[in-house]
């Protein structure tokens, strides 16, 4: 099941448009909870 999330950054301006990604969000727990401890990402770049 694909989801569209935004991910939010502190500094926007640190950051220049460039390639767009696909963020897979792993998670090993049945919790409804964002704790990047428990999560695992995989980022790759969308061509």
């Amino acid at each position: 099941m694909s989801m569209i999330h935004i991910i939010g950054v502190s500094n926007s301006e640190d950051f220049n448009v460039g390639p767009k990604v696909k963020v897979n969000v792993i998670s090993n727990n049945d919790e409804d909870a964002w704790d990047v401890n428990l999560l695992k990402f995989e980022v790759e770049v969308v061509k």
